[in-house]
């Protein structure tokens, strides 16, 4: 690819070139563990004017397009990452030949405009790297080896754009972004105005943030270390469940996806080249200018839109001006005219005043319905697939089913919200003079009508003033939500009236509240920009749940958690379309409402017993099939070697056994202990529910598992003698991690206080201790291993140096109350090391292919790859 990139823009100046980076040794910290690497290798491309920046002095600006080359053990790869590789791959070729174009038509004009890829005025030049990095699914060992390593990371890129996948095609969609820099700012609204599809919204970012997504990438890394200005993060995320499977391949990807994303990205980093980068601000600028948070997000039909968010001093205004009016409104209606003379006589100066302690209370007591009818609906949508699932003893319920899941927690929530503001129309009512009760029926039910809709307006302008409050881009959410109904439907109207003078008895009536039809007409464009945010939140919690480790205690919390987004969306839309509805004393709307969500509600109840019952108790299906850690895992002596089958996230393997047992071959091969509380230890995790599989055929003494693995010729890890070093409670270790490229430490925190870790390259090599990491004391029922997480190229040294300083004998006492006996026990094995290797072994094999249509193999860098061995060591002798 380096050579025809230079065949192509070499004669004119534009030099291209490939390197690999093969040595970089360290430990660093990522999602709460160290992860140690060694020659993680980088192989990058680099397209610029060398002439103009190295003879003419033109200042350099760098974009970095960055994609990971590996995969995880368990996927084919073709989204994540080959169709991001082939996309950033081909990006470039068609870069270059536009460049090489743009020069050839500079050399015939012959004259003086700017050198290309420059803006001579300026005197700057763009410079573009393409880089493949490794280890990405290895805890992005491979983004931190690049950074600490490659010329350009020192350098500091101007902007990293970072090529990912979470599902198998669609809109390549940003998902994360830097924009606290006046570079960022910039480079968000050129993508905005230059890519012909944008996609994405800054509403991902803050989820993101939120830690509901459980998984990282290399932005993480280039984001921490690199320094650059701006900072793009794209993802894949349609058909998400078939992420780190055998079924993410290419020929599954949607048509059209690579098109999308290289479109995009060519005509970005095409203007980017055009102008010679983006003007950057110098240091003491950007110490000192504080920048607004900014909200980007695309709608519908239109594009991608980038503008300022509010700043965080005008936060108060979002929940003062709803406020405001409210109180207005109700002193019109209790009180009268905001500012008419009090009257003299003490009769009318008395009711005045009571009127004015309701419309105090009122105002309070609307709003606090208003906020109950949201935690109401939200509380139920949650509640409803969560409960559902318990019954049926499958989470993760509704993951091939959104829509029953919608119509589900969407009924749910909608006869809450209903039941809730009914409760608060009573209690407006009830507050409300009896002088306004008497004039007569529409005026009284205009009146709680209006107080309904500016309680929940008071709603959102509080979730607006937070969401300003704490800075996040996602502000323009609510934002929407309260501005354009506000100004369309609620201010035109009740503004003139709270401001009228003089009107005579029969117009001091309220005014008539907003049709539906007209409700309908002021939500629709927050409802059009919105809605697919919640979809696609939805779909990727969905499958995160099912890949994400959980305990059982909180094994329901995806369905409760996706349950939740469809109730909070159902609240956004019912807190304008519900008060008209309830107003009335005897509307038959709510009612008619209510019985709806009712038969809603039990029609999803039906329907879920209906296809449960269908499917044999089965809710995957082969488009979102179940996601299994398969593994093969032997101890170093190979005394005892066993299959586990483990569910990756929230889900129950009993329907996977049952299938697997039912077929005749695998009866007659193995068999199955998944007892309900069945665990294995795989070193940094010790799962619950397993499946531990073991063969059935055996001959005395020999364990058929152990041969299988030992006949792979893959070499499980090995401890040497410890020898003590300079403290009395400090010793060293060498562990041998054979030919694997993965493996994993985990260290008792009740046995030991730090530990550190030194990869050997030749045995000359220096053994003393480089970089200590702390091992947090241990808390009771707090975690008992910290774990380090190794990786490795092909090249990576096979033998490591591993210091620790074990904690002295009283703290250690201490933490397992005196008793001797399980101190022995848990410091006998105070270092446990798996090492992992993609070979399979024929039982994994035959597993593998006797799994149902709807599960499939799933890998993570926390799951162990294929075939695992695990070695102990005692660290008190």
């Amino acid at each position: 690819m380096a050579e025809a990139l230079a065949r192509d823009a070499g004669a004119h100046g534009v030099a291209s070139w490939t390197t690999a980076e093969t040595r970089a040794t360290s430990t660093w910290t990522s999602e709460a563990y160290e992860t140690t690497y060694a020659n993680a290798t980088a192989t990058t491309t680099k397209a610029m004017n060398r002439d103009a920046i190295e003879r003419l002095g033109y200042d350099e600006r760098v974009v970095v397009v960055s994609a990971h080359v590996d995969t995880a053990h368990a996927s084919a790869g073709g989204s994540d990452a080959g169709a991001c590789a082939a996309i950033a791959l081909e990006t470039m070729r068609a870069l270059s030949a536009r460049i090489a174009a743009a020069a050839n038509e500079k050399a015939k004009s012959g004259g003086t405009a700017s050198p290309v890829m420059c803006d001579a005025k300026a005197r700057r030049c763009a410079s573009v790297v393409l880089t493949f990095s490794t280890a990405e699914e290895d805890g992005l060992a491979g983004a931190r080896g690049l950074t600490a390593s490659r010329e350009w990371a020192r350098r500091a890129p101007q902007a990293i754009l970072n090529l990912e996948s979470m599902g198998a095609g669609g809109p390549h969609r940003m998902f994360q972004a830097r924009a606290d820099t006046a570079v960022g700012r910039q480079a968000l609204r050129a993508w905005a105005r230059v890519a012909p599809l944008a996609s994405g919204g800054v509403f991902g970012d803050d989820v993101f943030k939120s830690g509901l997504i459980n998984s990282g990438t290399d932005y993480s890394v280039f984001r921490k270390f690199s320094d650059a200005e701006a900072l793009f993060d794209f993802a894949f995320v349609e058909r998400t469940m078939v992420y780190h499977t055998p079924r993410d391949r290419v020929k599954y990807i949607r048509p059209g996806s690579f098109k999308h994303s290289g479109e995009n990205l060519l005509e970005f980093l095409s203007d980017y080249v055009t102008r010679g980068g983006f003007e950057s601000e110098g240091d003491d600028a950007r110490a000192t200018k504080s920048s607004p948070p900014v909200s980007w997000y695309t709608i519908p039909g239109y594009g991608m839109v980038v503008h300022d968010a509010p700043r965080r001093e005008t936060h108060a205004v979002f929940f003062a001006a709803p406020l405001v009016l409210f109180a207005a409104f109700l002193h019109k209606a209790y009180v009268g005219e905001i500012f008419a003379s009090s009257s003299a006589c003490s009769e009318a100066a008395r009711v005045r005043m009571e009127n004015t302690f309701r419309l105090m209370v009122s105002v309070p007591f609307v709003i606090a319905g208003c906020a109950a009818s949201w935690m109401g609906a939200i509380a139920s949508a949650a509640l409803a697939p969560a409960t559902v699932a318990f019954a049926f003893g499958e989470p993760s319920l509704y993951v091939a089913r959104p829509l029953a899941l919608g119509a589900l927690a969407g009924s749910a929530a909608c006869l809450a919200f209903i039941c809730v503001q009914r409760f608060t129309r009573m209690l407006a009512f009830a507050m409300m003079p009896l002088p306004v009760k008497m004039k007569s029926n529409a005026d009284d039910e205009r009146v709680v009508e209006w107080s309904l809709l500016l309680g929940n307006v008071a709603i959102w302008g509080a979730a607006a003033s937070r969401a300003t409050r704490a800075e996040i881009g996602s502000s323009y959410i609510p934002l929407l939500w309260l501005i354009l109904p506000s100004s369309i439907i609620i201010a035109p109207v009740l503004v003139p009236w709270i401001l009228a003078h003089g009107r005579s008895s029969e117009t001091e009536a309220a005014p008539p509240p907003p049709t539906p039809m007209n409700v309908a007409f002021a939500i629709a464009a927050p409802v059009w920009i919105t809605f697919p945010n919640a979809a696609l939140v939805l779909r990727v919690l969905q499958g995160i749940g099912a890949r994400s480790p959980l305990s059982d205690d909180i094994v329901y919390l995806y369905d409760a958690i996706g349950g939740a987004v469809v109730g909070i969306f159902v609240a956004m839309t019912c807190s304008f379309l519900v008060p008209g509805a309830v107003a009335k004393e005897d509307s038959a709307s709510w009612r008619r409402g209510a019985r709806i969500s009712i038969i809603t509600l039990a029609s999803a109840c039906a329907y879920t017993v209906v296809f449960m019952r269908a499917n044999a108790g089965v809710h995957w299906t082969a488009l979102s099939p179940q996601p299994l850690v398969l593994t093969h895992i032997s101890d170093a002596s190979f005394s005892r070697s066993r299959v586990v089958l483990a569910r990756a996230g929230a889900s129950r393997t009993r329907r996977v056994v049952e299938h697997l047992e039912s077929n005749p071959a695998i009866a007659r091969a193995f068999t199955f202990d998944c007892t309900a509380n069945a665990t294995y230890d795989f070193v940094n995790t010790v799962v619950r529910g397993a499946c531990v599989i073991d063969a059935k055929q055996k001959t005395p003494g020999v364990d058929a598992l152990a041969m299988e693995a030992r006949a792979t010729g893959a070499s499980p890890p090995k401890f040497t003698t410890p020898r003590q070093r300079h403290a009395p409670n400090v010793r060293s270790v060498t562990m041998d991690v054979g030919e694997s490229t993965r493996w994993v430490l985990a260290v008792d925190t009740r046995c030991v206080a730090r530990v550190a870790i030194k990869a050997l390259y030749d045995e000359n090599d220096d053994e003393s201790p480089e970089q200590w990491v702390r091992v947090e004391p241990y808390a009771p029922g707090g975690k008992k291993r910290h774990v380090l997480n190794g990786v490795g190229g092909l090249s990576a040294p096979s033998t490591y140096a591993i210091w620790y300083e074990t904690r002295d004998a009283e703290t250690r006492a201490r933490y397992f109350s005196s008793d001797d006996e399980a101190q022995a026990r848990a410091c006998a094995k105070g270092l446990r090391a798996r090492t992992d290797y993609v070979a399979r072994t024929p039982s994994v094999v035959a597993v593998d292919a006797a799994l149902p249509t709807w599960a499939v193999p799933f890998g993570k860098h926390r799951s162990p790859q294929w075939l695992g061995f695990v070695e102990t060591h005692d660290v008190l002798n």
